[in-house]
């Protein structure tokens, strides 16, 4: 709660990498938590503040400033990037801000504030509200959002959310939303 954190190096790659590397409790508050010039290895979940916010944790008022993905050329698959959270699995993030270029070199499921949304049993509904992507999303695959890369679920709630970046890939994308998988999630 009320960080503001500089230079940060992580080059382990285990499942989850990013500021925080994941929540697993519902009770997680992540609050105003600023991160500036940060450099992350690949893992499987990637996220400039938390690679994995899980079972009701909750963001708010959080932001990132330039992220650079280290050995994202390796063929590691299934990843889910963001610049706030790479996989929400049912949490709730308010008021984000990502202002971070992300190069996706091909790789799939990534967006300027969250790579994946989706819900987890016991989670309620899932939701993404005010939230803003000033950085540009390039060079992805398939799931590509300037906001959220792919949601999965009809428990999944996104509301007053807002790209001024680019974005571009191959399949699913799109300027807030890459993908909405079903049509399930109220937008």
């Amino acid at each position: 709660r009320n960080l503001y954190v500089e230079n940060i190096l992580k080059t382990n790659s285990s499942t989850y990498n990013g500021l925080i590397a994941n929540t697993t409790s519902g009770t997680a508050l992540i609050e105003n938590v600023h991160v500036r010039n940060e450099k992350l290895a690949i893992a499987s979940r990637i996220g400039g503040v938390i690679g994995e916010l899980s079972n009701g944790g909750r963001i708010t008022n959080c932001s990132v400033t330039d992220i650079r993905l280290l050995d994202v050329s390796t063929n590691h698959t299934k990843l889910k990037i963001g610049g706030i959270v790479g996989f929400n699995y049912g949490g709730d993030i308010y008021n984000c801000i990502n202002m971070a270029n992300i190069n996706c070199n091909g790789k799939n499921d990534v967006g300027g504030i969250v790579g994946i949304n989706t819900y987890q049993n016991g989670s309620g509904n899932v939701n993404v509200y005010n939230c803003i992507n000033y950085g540009d999303i390039t060079n992805g695959n398939e799931c590509i959002g300037g906001v959220i890369g792919s949601i999965s679920d009809k428990r999944n709630i996104a509301y007053n959310l807002i790209n001024f970046g680019n974005v571009s890939g191959n399949k699913y994308t799109g300027g807030v939303v890459g993908r909405n998988q079903n049509n399930s999630a109220k937008i």
